[in-house]
């Protein structure tokens, strides 16, 4: 809405991630948003076109590597769009 505060869908403590995959789903199950950057954040648009408030459901894929380890890791959850 402009105000300032949560206008982005941002993802924070990154400073390990050796590989990021970020993709947004609508409620038919539609991808509507993918990036693989960490600096990449979904401002509930694409391409100029502003989807409708409603409930989306998000996928992140992490790569984080702590030293010699990598460790693979998935997260899933669902975000509300308010216009």
């Amino acid at each position: 809405n402009g105000d300032g505060i949560n206008e982005t869908f941002e993802i924070w403590g990154t400073s390990d991630i050796g590989r990021f995959n970020l993709r947004i789903f609508n409620r038919a199950g539609v991808k509507i948003y993918q990036t693989n950057s960490i600096n990449d954040y979904w401002k509930g648009s694409l391409h100029g076109k502003e989807f409708p408030s409603g409930v989306y459901y998000w996928v992140i894929d992490i790569q984080c590597v702590k030293g010699n380890s990598i460790f693979d890791n998935s997260y899933k959850g669902w975000v509300t769009l308010s216009r």
